[in-house]
Order: structure tokens, then sequence, then C-alpha cells
């Protein structure tokens, strides 16, 4: 037997499907949030690497506190 292929398995497809099911609820805010935030981007004139680069850099610093150090980490080596 497949490991894969058992429900309790953490490759498995029924929970692939069930956490997507769980998210679903979020995503018209993710939605709104980057629709927002890409018009306040293109009317401060921030073209798309700047914009992209402050998604990357900023946002989740916000979130968790430490995202920008690990990823200029990751950047530098």
């Amino acid at each position: 037997m497949n490991p894969a292929s058992t429900s309790n398995s953490p490759l498995s497809a029924a929970r692939f499907w069930d956490g997507l099911v769980g998210v679903v609820p979020l995503v018209p805010g993710v939605v709104a949030f980057g629709l927002v935030y890409g018009e306040l981007a293109r009317q401060t004139g921030l073209n798309l690497a700047a914009t992209t680069m402050m998604s990357v850099l900023v946002f989740p610093t916000i979130l968790t506190g430490k995202g920008s150090y690990w990823i200029l980490r990751w950047i530098v080596g």
C-alpha cells in the first residue's frame, strides 16, 4: 500500500481538499486587500517591482514581526 494514499497521510488528496475548502472563507478578504493595496500603490506611483518588494519585505514583518529579516537573510546569503 502506498503511504500517500491513506487518509492519515499528510500528502493525501482528501486532506489537501479539506484544507482548500477551509481557507475559502478568507478569499474575499484577501482579494479586497490586494485590490486596495494595488490601487494605492498605483496612485502613489510605485512600479510593479517596488510594489512587489513592498509586499515581500514589509507585509510579512507586519504579520510576523520577523518576516523581512529572514527574507533579507536569504537574499544576502
